[in-house]
């Protein structure tokens, strides 16, 4: 990791030659603990509930409820979603949906009442309530959460509680974030629980690797599509990066991250979070961007191309792999 630790004294006012540019000018080692976690003082985190539980088809010129569609429980998702919330102090008092309609929640003592402030349909839709609550969370906010129950289909599309809705998708709620780079600093977590697909996933009985079962025989099921760990080397759609004498971004910095004495107590989820953090701190090219500039003009800021290492997750238990030799 000591390469992280080098100064280009020379990058203000000249020309950049090499493709990598590394720009920490502190060690990583023992300071830069506290970067590596998110920063959260006094401040509350801010969220967005949509759970949807009736669906109204047309029938010549009116909605009628569709009994086949209705979600049967969806009021306890609400206010599990709530608890949750409460319990990391994020505030959704205005921003809590029931059929896509604003409600108010009321504890009294251990039960929660679900209220809805208005008769009135506001006749928003799922993308709508979502824009509306990014324009105004607070760039200060040291957490968004985002939290939709609906049904779903394939590609991640939400399906709106009246036909005449054109549905949405996740991509598009998330790039409505992407674009907002007030926002860009603050980790947003998205929770969907719709359907993906119409298929049924099956859990199958199994044994450990020396073929002994788990310790608890409750537990030893697994399905064909858990106990998977996908890493990408960038963002769906945008271009991954490679030094001619160090080798691919990624995969140079992910050797640093597992190897790095620091790192060795994390499990190899944490490992590639951090190094998401250096690919996207420690490298730099010059890009083709209009602002990019050695010298950049008043109001436009130094811009440098990189990538957003990515990964998918299906892991079932912490991945802790012992070092070979110790």
């Amino acid at each position: 990791m000591a390469e992280y630790t080098k100064v280009r004294e020379d990058i203000k006012g000249k020309t950049l030659q090499d493709d990598v540019v590394m720009y920490h000018k502190r060690q990583i080692c023992r300071e830069c603990e506290d970067e590596l976690n998110y920063p959260f003082g006094e401040g509350r985190g801010q969220g967005i509930i949509i759970v949807n539980r009736d669906f109204w088809k047309k029938k010549d010129r009116n909605y009628i409820l569709d009994a086949d569609k209705m979600r049967v429980g969806a009021n306890m998702d609400l206010e599990i979603l709530y608890r949750i919330y409460k319990w990391y102090g994020i505030d959704c008092q205005d921003y809590t949906y029931f059929n896509q309609q604003p409600v108010k929640v009321t504890e009294r003592g251990q039960q929660i009442e679900i209220e809805q402030e208005t008769k009135e349909d506001v006749g928003l839709g799922i993308f709508e309530l979502v824009d509306n609550f990014c324009d105004e969370v607070n760039p200060k906010s040291p957490v968004i959460f985002v939290s939709i129950a609906t049904h779903g289909e394939k590609e991640g599309q939400l399906e709106e509680t009246k036909t005449n809705k054109p549905s949405t998708t996740v991509d598009t709620l998330v790039n409505l974030f992407v674009e907002k780079r007030k926002l860009m600093g603050i980790p947003k977590v998205f929770i969907i629980q719709a359907c993906r697909g119409g298929h049924t996933e099956k859990a199958y009985k199994y044994k450990g690797a020396d073929g002994s079962p788990p310790v608890d025989e409750q537990l030893q099921f697994a399905t064909k599509h858990s106990n998977f760990l996908i890493i990408y080397s960038t963002t769906d759609g945008y271009k991954s990066f490679r030094s001619e004498k160090q080798g691919s971004w990624l995969l140079e910095t992910l050797h640093k991250c597992v190897t790095f004495d620091k790192y060795q107590n994390l499990h190899f989820v944490e490992v590639v979070t951090v190094c998401t953090f250096w690919v996207i701190n420690s490298h730099r090219q010059a890009s083709e961007d209009e602002e990019d500039s050695n010298s950049p003009k008043p109001g436009k800021e130094l811009v440098r191309a990189t990538e957003t290492p990515t990964f998918h997750s299906t892991l079932t238990k912490f991945l802790r792999i012992p070092v070979k030799g110790k």
